[in-house]
């Protein structure tokens, strides 16, 4: 009897002809725009009393979701001329289906918990030093991410302005927008050094890449949180090329800063925000 042959599977979409320039140029801008923003930022903290990312009224959170979304077209735009990278080149053509979903919020999870080691090991490490050279523990608190420059951590009181955050924030302004700027930067770095996503090492150098630029990019929020949203940022980076979906990276960057937003919350509500984070009563 003869078995029947293997199907055919066929071969992913090949990159577009573009020219080699256009690639080196938009990755050169993609990498750029983070860490510019993050100096705005950071020019910008403590300015004014209310100078934070997020303003504390619903209205002003809906604006700034708007404003950072025709921002967002104007320059995916002129990404998109200047690279042309295809939705397959993003890994965008992965189905968002329930296995994303899960994979996406047991990734936020495990982040969950490996940040929280990796800042309690670090924490203890400069409690340690400032012990044996005689000072104050006070000065551990510039040691925690800046949260407050973020957002008034009181805001999250109002359950609309709550579920905002935790939706349309966390999944499209912060999920969505930067894991397609992630994207962006591995098609653009893959068609400058083709090949190089083909390896975990490759992967990892590129991941690396993307992670310290993202991190920067969030200036306003300390030294800790360049430090904490950078080594997400390389976790977000393995997982959307070892699964080859956008989709996955983004859910996981979503539930991880919704369960974020949650914390938060339940800290207040727990009357600890002024221990935990220095909020604002």
């Amino acid at each position: 009897m003869i078995s029947e042959a293997p199907p055919v599977l066929s071969a992913p979409d090949p990159a577009p002809p573009v020219a080699r320039w256009r690639s080196i140029l938009m990755v050169l801008a993609l990498l750029v725009m983070p860490p510019l923003l993050g100096l705005v930022g950071e020019s910008r903290t403590g300015a004014t009393p209310d100078a934070v990312a997020l303003p504390p009224t619903v209205s002003g959170l809906l604006q700034v979701c708007m404003l950072n979304a025709v921002l967002f077209l104007v320059l995916a735009a002129g990404v998109a001329a200047l690279g042309r990278p295809s939705w397959a080149e993003l890994w965008a053509r992965s189905r968002c289906g329930w296995q994303a979903w899960a994979l996406g919020l047991g990734y936020s999870v495990a982040f969950r918990i490996g940040l929280g080691v990796l800042l309690t090991a670090a924490v203890s490490f400069k409690a340690l030093v400032l012990f044996f050279q005689g000072k104050k523990l006070e000065s551990l608190e510039g040691f925690r991410p800046q949260i407050e420059n973020m957002l008034d951590p009181t805001v999250l009181r109002d359950p609309v302005y709550l579920l905002l955050v935790t939706t349309v924030v966390s999944f499209v302004v912060a999920g969505l927008r930067e894991e397609l700027w992630r994207a962006a930067v591995f098609a653009g770095l893959e068609r400058w050094r083709r090949g190089i996503l083909s390896t975990w090492k490759g992967r990892a150098l590129a991941s690396a890449l993307a992670a310290v630029v993202f991190g920067i990019g969030h200036l306003p929020q300390g030294i800790s949180g360049v430090f904490l949203t950078g080594t997400l940022g390389f976790g977000l980076g393995l997982i959307m090329l070892g699964h080859r979906s956008l989709w996955v990276a983004v859910l996981a960057h979503g539930f991880f800063n919704a369960t974020s937003f949650v914390l938060l919350r339940v800290v207040d509500a727990a009357g600890l925000l002024d221990q935990v984070i220095g909020g604002r009563p």
